[in-house]
C-alpha cells in the first residue's frame, strides 16, 4: 500500500528573537573622572541608547569596593552574560585605580568582571593595550575573546573613537582586520590616537620573555608614533 502523503500547511520556522545587546560602562573612581571634566562615560551611554535602544545599558561607578559589588551583580542577574564591558579609568601596564582608595592588579579585575561572562572589554584607559595588560583578563575571564585598549595615553579627544567602535561591536559583527586597520589609521590622522586589538591568538603571557618582546616593541610603536606626530605638524 502507497505511503500517504503529508496534508496540511507546512509549518513556518519561527526563528528564534535575538536577545538584545548588553553593554557594561565602568566607570572606575568617578568623582576623579568629573573632577578632570572627563564625560566618555555619560556620553557613551546616550549615544548608544541612540543608535541602539533595544541595547541594555547597565552604568556603575566604583565609588567604593562594596557598592561595585552590588552594581556588578545587578548587572549579572539581569542579564546572563554581558557582550561588551567598556571600563573608563586611569591606569598603567601593571594595574588600574578602580575606585578612590583602591588599586587593582589586571589580574584581580578579571576576577570582579568574571561573572558578567563578557565577550569583549574596551579599555578606555592609559596603556591599557599592552599585552602585559590583555594578558591577566584573557587568562581569568574564560569568555573572552578580544580586548581592544591603547598602549598610550588616552586622552579625552582620543576617547571619542570608542564610541564608533562600541556601536559596531554591539551589532554584533566583528572587525575585519582590513577594516580594523583602515579605523586605526583614520583614528590617528582625526585623534592622534591609536586602538589596539588584542585576541586569545596573540601571544601568551606565561614566558617571561615573550612578555617582554612585546613591551620593547610598543615602546618602540611609542617612539614612532610620537615622530609621526612630530612629522605631522611640522
Amino acid at each position: 500500500m502507497p505511503a500517504r502523503g503529508r496534508t496540511g500547511s507546512v509549518a513556518r520556522r519561527r526563528r528564534t528573537p535575538k536577545p538584545a545587546p548588553s553593554l557594561l560602562i565602568l566607570e572606575c573612581d568617578p568623582a576623579t573622572l568629573i573632577a578632570q571634566s572627563s564625560s566618555v562615560a555619560a556620553r557613551l551611554e546616550n549615544i548608544v541608547e541612540t543608535f541602539i535602544p533595544k541595547a541594555r545599558v547597565f552604568r556603575v561607578g566604583a565609588t567604593a569596593l562594596a557598592s561595585l559589588g552590588l552594581g556588578l551583580a545587578r548587572c549579572a542577574e539581569a542579564c546572563s552574560r554581558c557582550d561588551v564591558i567598556v571600563i573608563v579609568g586611569h591606569s598603567n601596564i601593571s594595574e588600574l585605580k578602580l575606585t578612590a582608595d583602591d588599586v587593582v592588579t589586571w589580574d584581580a579585575l578579571a576576577r570582579w568582571l568574571e561573572p558578567l561572562r563578557p565577550t569583549r572589554i574596551v579599555l578606555v584607559a592609559c596603556e591599557a593595550g599592552r599585552w602585559l595588560a590583555a594578558g591577566p583578563l584573557f587568562k581569568g575571564i574564560p569568555t573572552l575573546k578580544e580586548v581592544y585598549g591603547s598602549p598610550v595615553l588616552v586622552t579625552e579627544r582620543q576617547a571619542a573613537a570608542i564610541n564608533a567602535l562600541v556601536l559596531y561591536l554591539l551589532s554584533g559583527r566583528r572587525l575585519k582586520v582590513g577594516d580594523l586597520k583602515i579605523a586605526q589609521a583614520v583614528n590617528f590622522l582625526i585623534t592622534r590616537g591609536i586602538l589596539i586589538r588584542r585576541t586569545r591568538a596573540d601571544p601568551r603571557r606565561p614566558a617571561f620573555i615573550e612578555s617582554a618582546a612585546w613591551t620593547i616593541g610598543e615602546e618602540a610603536l611609542k617612539a614612532l608614533l610620537g615622530r609621526l606626530e612630530a612629522t605631522i605638524r611640522t
